[in-house]
């Protein structure tokens, strides 16, 4: 059997930047907003357009918070085994997987990866990533796991993550 098969690697992770949703869920937010406060100004209030407005505000002013919290937590592990990988206590075996998405991070010049697990359209936030350090290393190591397992690592320019 291959050597390399049988070792397991450790790699300091963290949650991608999610400036571009920020921005736009802000401005959405800005827009949502300026259309509320014209609705208080006016006398003759439609309710139904208010308790609308109202609803998507405070969607939108969450949907920035849960960002602004994701973006300041601490990098965690992700295990890499010769048959599953490991985040934060959550594991996927390696026949439960069915690609391993990268995205090129144009602003950062760096990677994005997702895992996507056999039962699932898009990508689960949890199994979305972008490694911390020794990203070179890191990248090597999970494209060689992912060839050892038969499980194709897919390029593209964006991929569709649960928020």
């Amino acid at each position: 059997m291959d050597e390399r098969i049988l070792q397991s690697s450790s790699f300091k992770i963290k949650n991608p930047s999610g400036i571009f949703d920020f921005i736009f869920i802000g401005f959405f937010t800005g827009l949502i907003l300026n259309s509320f406060l014209r609705h208080i100004r006016r006398n003759d209030v439609d309710w139904i357009s208010f308790y609308m407005e109202v609803g998507l505000l405070s969607f939108c002013i969450i949907s920035l918070g849960i960002i602004v919290i994701r973006s300041l937590k601490k990098p965690w592990d992700l295990f890499i085994h010769s048959e599953y990988v490991s985040i934060r206590g959550r594991t996927l075996e390696s026949n439960q997987i069915k690609s391993l998405m990268v995205m090129k991070n144009i602003r950062r010049k760096n990677y994005i990866l997702g895992i996507k697990p056999n039962n699932k359209v898009i990508v689960p936030v949890h199994w979305c990533f972008q490694f911390h350090v020794d990203e070179d290393k890191g990248m090597e190591e999970l494209a060689r796991w992912a060839e050892d397992n038969h499980i194709p690592v897919i390029h593209k320019n964006k991929f569709v993550r649960r928020f």
